[in-house]
């Protein structure tokens, strides 16, 4: 094997999953979950539901500290309303917050992931 290949070589184990808590009102889609891989990169895999209106800033998850953004951001998501999808946007906050970017009259689904360097 290559010098620089020894040099380079990461654990070769699949990063712990954990199920990603959701905020009162939001209920799985599709399984939501995050994880940390060797790089220290921080991934967020969200498919959740709200069967009631969306409201901007309404609060989906909060993130367990040493999973969260470093830097608060605006990032893309899909929203699904009777089953049309639409873009949309979650707010991902540094002090753990991951609330909705976009609004509802009724029922609907987001769709995200997620990828930054943890803190």
């Amino acid at each position: 094997m290559p010098l620089w290949r020894r040099n380079y070589q990461v654990k070769r184990e699949p990063p712990q999953k954990f199920e990603l808590p959701l905020a009162e009102g939001w209920t799985k889609y599709q399984q939501p979950y995050y994880q940390r891989n060797a790089f220290g990169e921080v991934t967020i895999w969200g498919s959740v539901k709200k069967d009631s209106a969306i409201a901007q800033g309404d609060v989906i998850t909060t993130m367990p500290e040493g999973f969260r953004i470093p830097v608060s951001a605006e990032l893309p998501a899909i929203k699904l309303l009777e089953g049309a999808p639409a873009a949309a946007a979650v707010f991902v906050r540094s002090y753990g917050d991951i609330t909705a970017a976009t609004t509802s009259t009724g029922s609907a689904v987001l769709s995200f992931v997620i990828t930054y360097a943890g803190q």
